[in-house]
């Protein structure tokens, strides 16, 4: 028979599942009438349909019983590896024939030799030696989705050989989840029974990739997910054997091993990562065993072991050494600026349904921590630190952190945002010395709740742990009664301190309490930053600690940069007198601290500032408009500890001054500018010695003391005042003027020269003029105004008023003000007009009443 045809089938139900359809058969056949049956010779049968095309010869005898003989060779060429199975004989097993259907997705086979010799009925004669089957096929990019759920091998080059009931590949190339493979056999011991496929094979290449086969395959269950977020850097080896069920790839069964070669691993999860990995981590299905792998992290070596419990969690645990250097590498945080040294720790790690745990434990011996009590610790101290993660979820992890009796935490993250957390400084103290009450509670609110009870806290040696807890991530942060027995800011002390306060993020506010103040506050970071603050008290002054600030810490706090600022202070007091209403409005302006208003407000009297401060300068300094007004003199010095030096009188100060140094501390030596003063109907007190030496000068308390003097009683007991002007000019701490005077009902005082405020002393001259009964008016007119002088002393003349002679005497006071010296200069008969006008011309000053 000459066979050619088109579109045209081959149908062998007893050899295959279906019809085999080809685009085109040519060739020759014979057959002949047989003892048994009929025998079909076929010589070179061309073939060509969409899978393969090839040429078949050889014979097939059929039998009166059972499928035949056949004597047949087939070479196919450009076949499809997805159509293998429709050209597999029914003789092959169901669970194979449906394996290659659904495992072979793409490539070709290049060249494919088929030998079938034998009585069908004993195919594949794997029992019976009676016959032979054995295909010999080239494959080249075959995609082999081997397994459910198992990633999929893809461009393999192989030889695949199918011999009597099982299948053999050898694999030369493939790759393996960006894996190049190396020597890789699979096997299907019976194609019949198609029960398993067996895979043993070696690769080497990209550790990530391996990390990655793990997580897309059924060993990520196996491992709880551990790998879950690794990463990972260098080359590395794997060793795998697999033995697949075909018809239940869930019982697929493992054996694996993962040789690491100097590697980095990224184990994620907040874990230290590794370096120079060394050793070999092997698995099953159901497993994993850590024998002993070494590496350097923390910045030391350490050694890993670990296996499966029998929960199924993976436990590992680490013994090493840890570097501050290699701390702040991994967790990093200006912290770790205050640290040096090492330390010795355990690293426990169990991994469970997908999430991982762990926890770490030092003792740090070895380790100094410069950080502020009671955290502070000398590097052959032993204090116990133990922190722990625990895995909520996927994305969540609580972390529970407890330093030595020093701190206590328990925090909630969302990744690498606090979500709510409790931290407590000092937390037997805060549990009032009950150990037992001494324990970790996440609180229901979010935020971070802050508490604590420390006995001492420099806020300069503080600050970096402030910086941290605003770089939590997280909203708001609530303190809650913290306690400190002595707070020490910028050089002051503040004393059984209780704060109550509150962040949402932007704002911060809440209530103080302490023995020298009492009120509440608020603070926003926005801009400058604006601080407002109302206080129902202040006590000043406030308490200087024992020691002074280090350079270190002052040149590490440098020039603060000064937020917007409001203050309002009901009941400021100094030394336990009250001085009144304070307020205070400033506002950063450039290089600059504008005062706007800075006012002390009290029934007696008030006081007021406004200017500049040159805050930022290398020599810092203070301008201001300074106001006084009183309409009690004696009562407003009261305030300032002058009690007793004035009675009753009111008064104005003006002026402008500016000196080296802060608003709230001035400079005397460097003090300049000017101001007048101007003050009625007042009488000063007898001054006691060491109270208001300034205001002894100016009552004339010195002249008595020491000169015998007609006037004594004027000026000893409380020299009344009816008018005091005076300006005066600063320069450098030195007041200077020349027209002071003071109009009395006894006596009218003028003077002029220095007056020194930094070293206490004077070099003034004095010119005093008794005066009696009446003739205060004409005394007051030759030292006040010349014209009025002249013009009283013309009309008591006429009118022969028998008041007397005007005497003017003249001192030089010098010396200290504790201690002066009196000198008399002279003195003088007031007894014509000429000589009165002119010596009131040389007295001349601008008061008037």
């Amino acid at each position: 028979l000459n066979l050619d045809c088109q579109s045209c089938s081959l149908i062998l139900p007893e050899l295959f599942v279906d019809d085999l359809r080809f685009a085109r058969l040519q060739g020759k056949a014979r057959w002949q009438r047989a003892a048994t049956g009929w025998k079909v010779d076929i010589s070179q049968l061309r073939m060509s349909n969409a899978d393969v095309s090839g040429v078949l010869s050889g014979s097939y005898t059929s039998a009166a019983q059972g499928a035949g003989v056949a004597d047949l060779r087939a070479e196919l060429l450009n076949g499809r590896a997805d159509a293998v199975w429709r050209y597999i004989p029914l003789t092959v097993g169901d669970a194979t024939r449906s394996w290659l259907r659904s495992s072979l997705k793409a490539g070709t086979a290049s060249r494919a030799v088929m030998v079938l010799q034998g009585a069908l009925d004993d195919f594949p004669w794997d029992k019976k030696p009676t016959g032979r089957f054995r295909v010999d096929v080239d494959a080249h990019d075959v995609d082999l989705d081997y397994a459910d759920d198992w990633p999929m091998i893809a461009r393999i080059g192989a030889s695949l050989v199918f011999e009597g009931d099982q299948l053999l590949i050898h694999a030369k190339q493939g790759n393996l989840m960006g894996v190049r493979l190396g020597r890789v056999q699979a096997q299907i011991p019976s194609l019949d029974r198609g029960d398993r496929l067996l895979i043993d094979g070696e690769t080497q290449g990209p550790l990530i990739n391996y990390l990655r086969f793990v997580d897309a395959s059924p060993v990520n269950t196996a491992l709880a997910g551990f790998t879950n977020g690794t990463g990972g850097t260098g080359d590395a080896r794997l060793r795998l054997k697999l033995d697949v069920p075909l018809d239940d790839a869930d019982g697929t069964r493992v054996n694996g091993q993962l040789m690491f070669a100097g590697n980095q691993l990224y184990l994620g999860r907040g874990i230290p990562s590794l370096e120079q990995v060394h050793g070999s981590v092997h698995f099953t299905e159901r497993s994993l065993r850590v024998p002993a792998v070494t590496a350097r992290g923390l910045g030391g070596k350490l050694t890993l072991t670990g296996d499966t419990a029998a929960d199924g969690s993976i436990q590992l645990q680490a013994a090493g050494n840890a570097t501050v250097a290699g701390l702040s590498q991994a967790y990093p945080d200006p912290v770790w600026r205050y640290a040096r040294g090492d330390v010795r720790y355990s690293l426990g790690i169990n991994a469970r349904k997908g999430n991982a745990d762990w926890w770490l434990e030092s003792n740090l011996q070895g380790a100094q921590l410069d950080l502020p009590p009671p955290l502070r610790k000398q590097a052959g101290d032993s204090r116990p630190l133990r922190i722990q993660m625990r895995a909520v979820n996927d994305e969540q992890s609580r972390w529970q952190i407890r330093y030595d009796r020093a701190l206590l935490a328990d925090l909630l993250y969302q990744q690498r945002r606090l979500l709510r957390g409790a931290l407590t400084l000092n937390p037997a103290a805060e549990a009032g010395g009950r150990s037992g009450a001494v324990i970790s509670q996440l609180p229901g609110k979010a935020g971070l709740a802050l508490s604590g009870n420390l006995p001492y806290v420099g806020v300069d040696a503080w600050t970096p742990l402030l910086g941290m807890l605003g770089s939590t991530g997280g909203g708001s942060v609530n303190v809650n009664d913290f306690r400190i027995g002595q707070l020490d800011l910028y050089g002051k002390r503040l004393n059984d301190l209780r704060l109550w306060a509150g962040s949402d993020g932007q704002v911060w506010s809440g209530a103080v309490q302490s023995r020298e103040l009492n009120g509440s506050f608020s603070y926003s970071d926005q801009g400058p930053g604006r601080l407002t603050a109302r206080l129902k008290r202040l006590n000043l002054p406030l308490q200087e600690p024992p020691a002074a600030e280090s350079p270190a810490v002052a040149a590490e706090r440098g020039n603060p940069s000064w937020p917007v600022v409001d203050v309002e202070i009901e009941n400021l007091q100094y030394k336990e007198r009250s001085l009144g209403r304070l307020e205070l409005k400033a506002a950063p302006k450039g290089e600059l601290l504008q005062i706007e208003r800075f006012a002390t407000i009290a029934s007696d009297g008030r006081m007021e500032l406004d200017g500049s401060w040159d805050y930022r300068s290398r020599v810092p300094g203070s301008k201001m408009n300074v106001r006084l007004e009183s309409d009690d003199v004696g009562k407003f010095l009261g305030r300032f500890g002058l009690a007793d030096t004035v009675r009753r009188g009111g008064a104005k100060i003006s002026g402008q001054l500016a000196w080296v140094g802060s608003p709230y501390a001035p400079d005397l030596a460097s003090l300049s500018g000017s101001f007048e003063l101007e003050a009625k109907s007042g009488q000063f007190a007898k001054v006691e010695p060491g109270v208001g030496r300034l205001l002894g000068i100016v009552s004339l308390q010195a002249l008595p003391r020491r000169m015998t003097l007609d006037f004594r009683d004027v000026f000893s007991e409380g020299f009344a005042f009816d008018a005091i002007a005076g300006r005066f000019d600063v320069n450098r701490g030195v007041m200077h003027t020349d027209n002071f005077s003071i109009v009395g009902p006894a006596a009218v005082v003028s003077m002029k020269g220095d007056i020194d405020l930094l070293n206490q002393s004077q070099l003034l001259n004095v010119k005093v003029v008794p005066v009696i009964g009446d003739g205060v008016s004409i005394a007051a007119g030759f030292v006040v105004s010349p014209v009025i002088g002249l013009t009283a002393l013309v009309l008591q003349k006429m009118l022969k008023d028998p008041l007397g002679q005007l005497m003017a005497y003249e001192y030089r006071l010098s010396g200290k003000w504790q201690d002066p010296k009196v000198e008399k200069l002279g003195s003088a008969v007031l007894n014509s007009g000429k000589d009165a006008a002119a010596e009131a011309a040389r007295n001349n000053s601008p008061y008037s009443n």
